[in-house]
C-alpha cells in the first residue's frame, strides 16, 4: 500500500518515518523521489540520516541534485570532516566532480577531493587546483591541496606548468618545513638545487616526524642526485632513522659514480648500520656501480653474512646475559622515537596498523621470539605481515605489506604512514620480498638496559 506508507514520511517517530523511507526505496512502483529523501539528510535522529544517504548513494541521477547541496553545504559548513566525508563518497558522480571543480576555492571542496581516492580523476581537478594555487590562498587551503594533488593516481593529467606555484610554496621560507618538503613531493622536481637539498635533508633527521622524514626520503627517491649531492647524503646517514634507511639507500641507484659507491660502503660500514642492512637487499643497489665498486660491495656483502650468522648464534647468550627489565620504562621505551615501535604497531586501540598487533603478544610469544623479532626482524614473518617485492616497468622499485591484491591494481603499505598503488598494468615482477618492513639493529640504538625493559614491557602484554 504505497499511498499508506508515504504518510509515514511524515510521521513525529524518526523510527517510523525511516522504515517508510527503506520500504518506499524497495518498492520499484512507489518511485520515491528525491525531495522525498532530501529532509530527511540532515535530520537529528542519526539512523534516519544515514538511511537517507545510503538511499541517495543508490540514485546516481540525483546527482545533480545532491551537487546542488553540497555547495550549499560548504558555504556554510558547521562540521566540515563530516560534511568531506558525506562528499567524498559521491565524488565517483560527474556532476558531483563538477561541483568541486568550481568549488576548488573552497578548503572542504579540496580536502573531499582528497580524500576520494579515485582510480580515476576528472581532468577539472588539478586544473582547478592549480589554477587557484596561482592566487593567494590561505595556509590551510594550501595544505589540503597538496594532500589531494598527492592522493591523485600517477595517471592523473596535470596542466602545463602545473608545478610552478607548487615549487614557490617549496621555496617559501614562511612555510612549516614539514609543508614546504610535501610540496616537492608532489612536484617531484627532477633535480634539487643546494636550497631543496639542505630542506629536504634536515628533515631526514629522526628527531622529526615520521611522516616527515618518509615525505623527505621519497623526494630523494624520484629526483636525480648529482654526485656532490649524494656525497653530502652519505654524510647525512647517521642521523637517518632506520625506518627511512632502506627507502633512502635506493635513491643512491640513480647515482653510480664509484666515488659515491665507494664513500656509501664506507658509511655504511658502522655497527649501527650494518646491523641494520642486509645483502639481499643492498645487491640490487650495487649493481648499478662500477666493477671495482661491485668488487668492495662483495666483500662488504660477506661482512654483513657473517655478523648475521654470528648475531643469531649469539641470541641464546644475548637472552642469558639479559638484565632484569621494568614494565613502566619499557612502555616509555615503546612509544619513544628513538625505537618508533607504536607508529607500526597497536596496542588495543592505540599505534599503527603495518605490522602484527600486540594487543596480547606476551601471551603468545616466548621471550626468545620477542627477543629475535627485535634483533632479527627478517629471521621469520607473521603470517598476513609477510613483505613483498615489486619491480615497475620504469625500473622503480618498492617493498611492503600487501594491502590489497585485485586484477587491477596493488596496494602496499610501504611504511606506517604510506600506502603505494601500483596499476597492474605498471607491473614488472611481483615475489615475495626477504627483508622485513620493520628495520634491523634496533639493539644498536638502544642500551642493554632498555633493551630489557622493552622485553619486559612486550613480556606483560597478555
Amino acid at each position: 500500500d504505497i499511498k499508506t506508507i508515504r504518510t509515514g514520511l511524515a510521521h513525529k517517530s524518526p523510527r517510523v518515518t525511516r522504515a517508510a523511507l527503506v520500504a518506499l526505496e524497495q518498492i520499484p512502483d512507489a518511485k520515491l523521489a528525491f525531495i522525498e529523501v532530501q529532509a530527511h539528510l540532515n535530520a537529528q535522529d542519526a539512523n534516519l540520516r544515514d538511511t537517507a544517504w545510503w538511499i541517495a548513494a543508490r540514485h546516481s541521477m540525483w546527482g545533480r541534485h545532491l551537487a546542488a547541496g553540497f555547495a550549499m553545504a560548504m558555504a556554510d559548513a558547521t562540521d566540515r570532516p563530516a560534511l568531506v566525508e558525506r562528499i567524498a563518497k559521491f565524488a565517483g558522480n560527474v556532476e558531483v566532480q563538477a561541483m568541486l571543480a568550481e568549488n576548488a576555492r573552497r578548503i572542504a571542496a579540496v580536502e573531499a577531493m582528497g580524500r576520494a581516492k579515485l582510480k580515476t580523476v576528472p581532468d577539472s581537478w588539478p586544473v582547478a587546483l592549480a589554477r587557484t594555487m596561482e592566487k593567494p590562498a590561505v595556509a590551510e587551503w594550501n595544505a589540503a591541496a597538496l594532500a589531494a594533488l598527492r592522493s591523485f593516481p600517477a595517471s592523473a593529467k596535470r596542466p602545463a606548468g602545473w608545478e610552478t606555484p607548487i615549487l614557490a610554496m617549496a621555496r617559501d621560507a614562511k612555510l612549516p618545513a614539514a609543508e614546504r618538503v610535501l610540496a616537492l613531493v608532489v612536484a617531484k622536481p627532477a633535480t634539487l638545487d643546494d636550497e631543496f637539498l639542505e630542506l629536504v635533508l634536515v628533515q631526514l633527521d629522526a628527531a622529526h616526524p615520521a611522516t616527515s622524514r618518509a615525505d623527505a626520503a621519497e623526494v630523494l627517491f624520484h629526483a636525480k642526485i648529482a654526485q656532490a649531492q649524494a656525497h653530502q647524503i652519505i654524510a647525512f646517514l647517521p642521523k637517518v632513522s632506520l625506518l627511512d634507511l632502506d627507502k633512502l639507500l635506493l635513491a643512491f641507484a640513480k647515482n653510480p659514480g664509484e666515488s659515491v659507491g665507494l664513500a656509501l660502503l664506507k658509511a655504511l660500514d658502522t655497527p649501527i648500520l650494518r646491523a641494520a642492512v642486509r645483502s639481499e637487499q643492498l645487491k640490487p643497489i650495487f649493481a648499478v656501480y662500477p666493477k671495482a665498486v661491485q668488487t668492495e660491495a662483495a666483500k662488504f656483502f660477506d661482512k654483513l653474512d657473517a655478523e648475521l650468522q654470528a648475531r643469531r648464534a649469539n641470541l641464546d647468550k644475548l637472552l642469558v646475559g639479559a638484565q632484569p627489565g621494568d614494565i613502566k620504562r619499557g612502555q616509555v621505551i615503546f612509544n619513544s622515537a628513538k625505537t618508533n615501535c607504536a607508529t607500526c604497531h597497536k596496542i588495543g586501540y592505540v599505534g599503527g596498523a603495518i605490522g602484527p598487533d600486540l594487543t596480547r603478544i606476551g601471551s603468545i610469544r616466548t621471550e626468545k621470539d620477542l627477543l629475535e623479532s627485535i634483533v632479527l626482524p627478517s629471521a621469520s614473518f607473521v603470517r598476513s605481515y609477510e613483505p613483498v617485492h615489486v619491480v615497475r616497468l620504469d625500473g622503480r622499485s618498492h617493498s611492503g605489506i600487501l594491502k590489497k591484491d585485485s586484477p587491477d591494481e596493488v596496494v602496499l603499505a610501504v611504511s606506517a604512514t604510506e600506502d603505494v598503488r601500483i596499476p597492474r598494468g605498471d607491473i614488472d615482477t611481483f615475489k615475495p620480498g626477504t627483508v622485513s618492513v620493520m628495520p634491523a639493529g634496533l639493539e644498536q640504538q638502544i642500551t642493554k638496559q632498555e633493551l630489557a625493559d622493552l622485553l619486559a614491557f612486550l613480556k606483560g602484554l597478555k
